[in-house]
C-alpha cells in the first residue's frame, strides 16, 4: 500500500507539471508571437538609445510612422516618456539600435518571458524548499501565476522593463539568500539602471559591505558614461522630471467605483504601511538576526513598495509588488509553520482568484491591487516575524546555505588520556 500511494502522488505531481507546463508553453508562445508593434514603451528606451549611437535626436514623427506604420500618438512620443525610465536604460539597451524596431521589440519581449521564468524559480530557491522537487514545482507554480495576471501580459506587450525588474530583483534576492554579496549588488545596481524600484533592497542590506561597495561602484560607472555622452545636467534633469511626473492624483473615476474602504486605505497607505515598515528595517538594523532576516526585511521593502505603487494610474506599476507576491505564496514549499504558512497562502490566493476576471486572475484596475498588495505585505511581516523568531531560539544565524560554523575535529590523544 505504501508503495502504490507514492506512485499515485508522483503521479498526481507529474500531471500537475505537465498541465503547468502546457500552460506557461502556451501564454509564452501567445505573447511571443505578437507583433512588436505593440511595444509602445519601448519607443523612449529604443530612441534614446539611437541618439547616443547618433549624437542627436532623430526619432521624430518620420520615424514614429515607420515604427507604428502610421502617425504617432503624439508628436513626441519618444520624449513624453522619458521619465519613466532612467537615463542608463538607454545605455544598457545599445545592441537594441543594430536592427528594426520590430526585431529589437521581439528581442526584447523573448528576455522578458525569460525574465519571469526566471523570477518564480529563484524567489522558489530563495530560501530552502523542503525538497528540491517541491522547490520546482513552486518555482513552476509562481511562474504560471505571473504570466496569468493582467498586467504581466499587457507589460510584456507594451515593451515595459517593469518583468526585467522583477527578475533581476527576484535574482538579487536569491544570490543575498545565499551570501553571494557581490552578485546580488552588481543584479541590484542594474535593476536600478532599469527602473528605481530595487533600490527597495539597499536598506535590508546596507550592513553588507560588499554588496553596498559593488552597488555604489556600478550605479556610479554607469551613471558617469551616461554624463559624458549626454551632458552633465541629464541626471538631474531627469531627477527632477521624475519627481514631479509622479506626483500625480487619484484618477476621478475611482471615487465612484471603489468600495470606501479602498479609498481610505490608499489615502492613508503611506503612514499604515510606511510607519510599521520603518520600525521592522530599524528592528533588523538595531538587532540583527542573521542573513536569512534581512532578506526577509528585503522582501517586506518590496510589498510595501509595491502597495505605495498600486494606488497610481499606471496599472503596470504594480509589478513592483510581484518579487514580494511570489515569496508569500511559496512559504508552504519553504521551511516554516507548514499549516500556518499554507493558511496565509491560501488567503492571499483567495483574494486574488475573487479579483479575477475571466481566467485573466488580475484586477480590474490599479486601485484593486491595493488590497492585494496589503495581504502581500502581512504575509511578508508573518514571515518576517517567524524567521526572527527562529533565528533568535537558536536557529541558523547566518544563512540556512552556510555551512556549518565549525568543523568536526577527531579527539586529541590528550582528550582521550583524560577520558581514559
Amino acid at each position: 500500500m505504501p508503495r502504490s500511494r507514492d506512485a499515485l502522488v508522483w503521479l498526481a505531481l507529474a500531471a500537475g507539471f505537465a498541465g503547468l507546463a502546457f500552460t506557461l508553453g502556451g501564454q509564452a508562445g501567445a505573447l511571443l508571437s505578437r507583433p512588436g508593434r505593440n511595444a509602445v514603451d519601448l519607443v523612449p528606451i529604443w530612441c534614446h538609445a539611437r541618439a547616443l549611437v547618433a549624437g542627436e535626436w532623430d526619432c521624430g514623427p518620420e520615424v514614429m510612422r515607420v515604427v507604428f506604420g502610421r502617425a504617432p500618438i503624439g508628436p513626441d512620443l519618444g520624449q513624453s516618456g522619458a521619465y519613466y525610465y532612467p537615463p542608463t536604460t538607454a545605455l544598457l539597451f545599445l545592441v537594441s539600435t543594430t536592427g528594426t524596431f520590430e526585431q529589437a521589440a521581439r528581442g526584447f519581449r523573448a528576455l522578458s518571458v525569460l525574465s519571469l521564468l526566471g523570477a518564480g524559480f529563484a524567489i522558489a530557491f530563495t530560501a530552502p524548499p523542503r525538497s528540491r522537487l517541491l522547490g520546482v514545482a513552486g518555482g513552476v507554480a509562481v511562474a504560471a501565476a505571473f504570466f496569468a495576471l493582467r498586467i504581466s501580459r499587457g507589460s510584456l506587450l507594451a515593451g515595459q522593463t517593469g518583468p526585467l525588474m522583477v527578475g533581476i530583483s527576484a535574482a538579487a534576492l536569491w544570490a543575498a539568500g545565499r551570501q553571494r554579496d557581490r552578485l546580488s549588488g552588481t543584479l541590484a545596481a542594474v535593476g536600478l539602471a532599469l527602473k528605481l524600484s530595487p533600490v527597495l533592497l539597499l536598506p535590508a542590506l546596507f550592513r553588507r559591505r560588499a554588496w553596498v561597495l559593488v552597488f555604489g561602484v556600478v550605479v556610479f560607472g554607469l551613471s558617469v558614461v551616461v554624463m559624458s555622452l549626454t551632458g552633465h545636467d541629464s541626471p538631474t534633469r531627469w531627477f527632477l522630471g521624475a519627481l514631479a511626473f509622479t506626483d500625480r492624483p487619484m484618477h476621478a473615476a475611482w471615487a465612484g467605483q471603489e468600495p470606501p474602504w479602498v479609498l481610505v486605505l490608499w489615502r492613508w497607505r503611506l503612514w499604515g504601511l510606511g510607519v510599521p515598515t520603518a520600525f521592522l528595517v530599524l528592528w533588523s538594523a538595531v538587532r540583527p538576526a542573521g542573513r536569512d532576516h534581512e532578506v526577509a526585511t528585503a522582501f517586506v521593502l518590496m510589498a510595501f513598495g509595491g502597495a505605495v505603487m498600486a494606488g497610481s494610474q499606471q496599472t503596470h506599476e504594480a509589478l513592483v509588488l510581484l518579487p514580494a507576491l511570489g515569496w508569500v505564496l511559496v512559504w508552504p514549499v519553504q521551511e516554516g509553520p507548514r499549516w500556518r504558512s499554507l493558511a496565509v497562502s491560501l488567503l492571499l490566493a483567495a483574494y486574488m482568484v475573487k479579483l479575477g476576471v475571466g481566467s485573466s486572475f488580475s484586477p480590474p484596475n490599479s486601485l484593486a491591487w491595493l488590497p492585494i498588495a496589503a495581504l502581500t505585505w502581512c504575509g511578508c511581516v508573518a514571515r518576517w516575524a517567524w524567521s526572527r523568531r527562529r533565528a533568535v531560539s537558536g536557529g541558523p544565524q547566518a544563512s540556512a546555505y552556510a555551512p556549518t560554523s565549525a568543523p568536526i575535529l577527531a579527539p586529541t590523544s590528550t582528550q582521550i588520556a583524560a577520558s581514559s
